[in-house]
């Protein structure tokens, strides 16, 4: 009867004896041969013959406790292989055998601990190294699983239920890293997989990897072209594909409506909930948003990846308070990170450069182009060497930009978080920067291992992290003032010169008086931050101001949808279509150069804006903001101040529209602050110098902090 281990571990034993042992060779072999052929009976008979010969035999004893285990009877199987290992204890092949035996009987941490033992006398020990994958699953360790089902999968590729287990393991532990590249080669035979190979492609999907998914099912649907659980498999994902498709056509109604018609009969389907979830938020419709995220906890109660959308959905929500954004970022490190592992220790410095890491999925055109580019050049090189870990695909004139700059640089994707680990651990790095957070691509999880003594996160998260392995949080006094610092996991740096430095990667055109013919106020920032407070508050002031027009640009409006459906939200407020002037986001340089022609940029909330409040003050357009309590509500408000410009700054609804009336009404002023502005810009945010020189002085004040032991929870300040 087949059994859950792998077993009998594969080779023939060596033939180790020599003179008068040569018939018990001979027995050996044969009853290896009878072993195989499902003779088990003749082949149990014949290693007792061996042993009554000699009681010593280790090879004899570990085949007998395999036939015995392939027979159901555990216990007669474990005191053979008990009795061997006495002989033998570093005997790979019965090792992995009891390892087998061991997870019959329920005991897979003790099939896990002999499986590894095997695996450290003989490494390429196939048997092992599934046993091993299969111990993990059942100790709920998916990631640790799919690593040896991955090494199991590449020892042999042809074995099917090797590369499913890995891929299901994969799925479930949400590391997806080689699993393209593996189905884009041949695939063996599925069809004596069935049920695996379902299970496989189920996680995969739930993971958000359909591509991989539909590899799987249409290799199965080769063999299998009748089976009607694999057509019911591929039409659910097709019909997934095709919500998505129109998502991609700019047809957001329509992809809403295949996503949830989708979802009435497949209510746990992960992919549609989450394209839902994201469509919806692209509205503004934050309550919808978060409503689907609480069906995919439910449904999905591992998904570590739906949970960190989840956090950014929250932070778009008007009725969220700080607390409870902060305790959300908690209790996703406490549900999804592993136990943060102890400090390496700090290598002795000095007369040796710091070598710092710098991790992100974005090394490309955007954000991490915007804000660190051209200060990544600058960084300190004498003391300090700098390595990029890349988790992003995108090859742009920015990437190659950060590569050149790089004294390393290394592409992570196609590693998962273990290979990730080891990698910089590999690199003896001092200090790790995350720049990714909890925003898409990021690989926040895996620095639970403390692969460097010194972690830190910047720039392209806007929140704590709330994660224990991450020790310092760099931002600025005001985004991230010290009586809130009990809000982030991490201890705060204050950069005195602010916490991001704005030098677009696009030229800025230069700036030049524009006709007041109409008062036009504008706002490039996503539709998902304008909320109905927002659309009221820009209601009263277009109400106030009977000359005003509201330019509106972002992605969203390439959706004919879309656009309506912002309409008629804005014709629920009192806005009528003839005020605004609606258009996509462009490129950089598009929205750079539409900033030319809006006298008022109007900064949305909670979520206020960040690169595009630095856009509209680099072109002279001075920015309203609401400033809020947590980060993401205070970021307008941080570059505001650091210019010089807080009487621009509100702190309720009313202030807020009465200061753009006030602005409106200054015709006088407004070619003068075209001039002025983008001088204040970029002398409050825009030195790259500067900036650099207090980024590399914080890296190093971190260091020192570390390497003293101070554990305080007093921000670090890093004068400019």
């Amino acid at each position: 009867m087949r059994r859950p281990g792998v077993m009998p571990d594969g080779s023939l034993p060596e033939a180790r004896y020599h003179g008068g042992m040569a018939p018990i060779i001979d027995l050996l072999r044969t009853a290896l041969h009878r072993q195989r052929a499902g003779a088990l009976g003749e082949a149990a008979a014949l290693y007792r013959e061996i042993l009554a010969r000699e009681p010593g035999h280790v090879d004899a004893l570990q085949m007998l406790g395999a036939v015995e285990h392939q027979l159901g009877r555990s216990d007669d199987a474990l005191a053979l292989l008990d009795r061997a290992l006495a002989l033998a204890p570093a005997h790979a092949g019965v090792l992995a055998n009891r390892a087998a035996v061991a997870l019959d009987r329920g005991d897979a941490a003790r099939a896990a601990a002999d499986a590894r033992a095997a695996l450290a006398t003989d490494p390429a020990r196939f048997g092992a190294r599934m046993n091993l994958g299969l111990a993990l699953d059942r100790l709920d360790q998916p990631a640790e699983a799919a690593r040896a089902f991955r090494a199991a999968s590449t020892q042999r590729p042809g074995e099917a239920g090797a590369l499913l287990h890995w891929l299901r393991a994969a799925g479930r532990a949400g590391q997806p890293a080689g699993v393209a590249e593996r189905l884009g080669q041949a695939l063996p035979p599925l069809a004596a997989e069935k049920r695996l190979a379902l299970e496989a492609a189920e996680a995969l999907e739930d993971s958000g990897q359909t591509s991989a998914a539909l590899a799987v099912l249409n290799r199965l649907r080769a063999a299998l072209p009748d089976d009607p659980d694999v057509a019911a498999r591929i039409d659910t994902a097709m019909r997934y594909v095709a919500a998505c498709a129109l998502d991609a056509q700019r047809r957001s109604d329509d992809a809403i409506a295949a996503a949830s018609t989708l979802l009435s009969t497949a209510p746990r389907h992960r992919g549609a909930r989450l394209l839902r979830a994201e469509l919806l938020l692209e509205r503004a419709d934050v309550d919808a948003a978060l409503a689907d995220h609480a069906a995919l906890a439910q449904a999905h109660p591992r998904d570590a990846v739906a949970a960190s959308s989840r956090l950014i959905a929250l932070q778009h929500a008007p009725d969220a308070d700080a607390d409870s954004i902060a305790a959300a970022h908690r209790e996703w490190a406490r549900r999804f990170a592993e136990p943060v592992a102890p400090r390496p220790p700090l290598r002795d410095v000095r007369g040796t450069p710091l070598r710092v890491g710098w991790l992100s999925p974005r090394f490309s055109a955007g954000v991490v182009g915007t804000f660190f580019a051209a200060e990544f050049e600058a960084l300190d090189r004498a003391s300090m060497r700098h390595v990029v870990y890349d988790n992003g695909s995108v090859d742009d004139a920015v990437n190659a930009r950060f590569r050149a700059a790089a004294d390393a640089y290394r592409r992570i994707d196609t590693l998962d978080d273990g290979a990730l680990v080891e990698a910089i651990r590999a690199d003896r790095i001092d200090i790790l920067v995350d720049l990714g957070g909890h925003s898409p691509g990021n690989r926040l999880r895996a620095l639970s291992a403390r692969p460097a003594p010194v972690q830190a996160s910047w720039l392209d998260y806007f929140h704590s992290t709330g994660s224990d392995a991450i020790d310092f949080f760099v931002s600025d006094a005001h985004t991230s003032p010290a009586a809130t610092a009990h809000r982030y996991s991490e201890r705060l740096v204050h950069l005195d010169c602010g916490r991001v430095c704005h030098s677009p990667v696009t030229a800025v055109p230069a700036v030049v008086p524009r006709a007041a013919d109409v008062v036009r106020f504008g706002c490039f920032n996503r539709v998902a931050k304008l909320n109905d407070a927002v659309l009221a508050a820009w209601a009263a002031i277009l109400a106030a101001c009977p000359r005003g027009v509201l330019r509106l640009k972002a992605g969203a409006f390439d959706d004919g949808q879309a656009r309506a459906h912002f309409l008629a939200r804005c014709a629920r407020h009192g806005i009528e279509a003839d005020r605004l002037e609606l258009a996509g986001f462009g490129s950089h340089a598009d929205a750079l150069a539409a900033w030319a022609d809006v006298d008022i940029a109007l900064d949305p909330f909670p979520f206020s804006g960040c690169a595009t409040s630095c856009d509209a003050l680099a072109m002279g357009v001075p920015v309203v903001t609401l400033e809020g309590e947590t980060p993401v509500g205070r970021q307008t408000a941080s570059l505001l101040a650091a210019a010089g410009r807080s009487e621009w700054i509100a702190h309720d609804h009313d202030t807020y529209v009465r200061i753009a009336c006030a602005l409106a009404a200054d015709a006088a002023a407004r070619d003068h602050r075209r001039v002025e502005l983008p001088l204040a810009a970029r002398a409050a945010f825009g030195d790259v110098s500067r900036h650099a020189r207090a980024l590399s002085a914080a890296l190093r004040a971190m260091w020192d902090e570390t390497t003293r032991g101070d554990a305080g929870r007093a921000p670090l300040r890093i004068e400019a």
